[in-house]
């Protein structure tokens, strides 16, 4: 019996970036960003750490993309609240960083049976949904599963990210599951593994270990995604 049917899996729900295509193709599409302004790309990562930190205990005022939006700028600007200087800051990142990333991430390279897997489990009745961080864009056209996708949702449009769990609450009810019927892939431990087990979901981690008493929260470890057609659907 698979996996699937032991733990009566009735949807997947995927990371995007380092899961669906590699973390080193993401890389270099992210440094790029460090540019024009130095200061905003050096300062990237620690806002969306902080954002993460902060986000339960000093929500955005809206549970919406604008709501993480105006609450970045502000990260952006060590917490100020000046209005004015926000909107400034959200239309340098915008320019820097989200029109960047539409453009750069037509050119990346899905993982090897990745879209075999997916197609494989849509033929035995399994949903499947999309979980990113970061804005979609034309990502699942890209890499050739847009057709095989029922419900896809950037956890920005939500006002958190990954791993606070309304962003999986969200995504649960968008693709009409229990949480305890998905599977949910990642192949980040903190952000996706964490998270999504912390929403009483199966976890899928994407990782080049197989050594389980190291990610305890992980109900499954696969290599690469023919280990997921091994392990996981057969």
């Amino acid at each position: 019996m698979s996996f699937v049917s032991e733990n009566n899996i009735k949807a997947f729900c995927l990371d995007v970036d380092g899961t669906l295509y590699s973390r080193r193709q993401m890389n270099v599409r992210l440094f790029r960003t460090a540019f024009p302004l130095l200061s905003i790309g050096l300062k990237f990562n620690g806002v969306r750490k902080e954002y993460r930190k902060t986000q339960e205990s000093d929500p955005p005022k809206e549970n919406s993309r604008r709501g993480l939006l105006v609450k970045q700028a502000s990260l952006f600007l060590n917490g100020s609240e000046d209005k004015k200087a926000i909107e400034v800051m959200i239309n340098k990142v915008d320019k820097q960083f989200y029109q960047a990333w539409a453009k750069s991430f037509l050119s990346i390279k899905a993982f090897p049976n990745m879209v075999e897997t997916l197609t494989m489990a849509k033929k035995q009745g399994i949903k499947i949904a999309v979980l990113s961080d970061f804005p979609l864009e034309k990502k699942l056209e890209t890499l050739g599963i847009a057709h095989l996708v029922d419900f896809a949702l950037s956890s920005e449009d939500t006002g958190y990210l990954k791993p606070c769990n309304l962003a999986f609450d969200v995504l649960c009810k968008g693709i009409g599951e229990k949480p305890e019927n998905c599977l949910y892939f990642g192949d980040s431990y903190d952000k996706d593994i964490i998270g999504g087990s912390g929403f009483n979901m199966k976890t899928l981690f994407i990782n080049k270990t197989s050594h389980k008493e190291i990610f305890p929260k992980a109900s499954i470890i696969c290599e690469s995604w023919q280990s997921v057609i091994d392990l996981v659907l057969r």
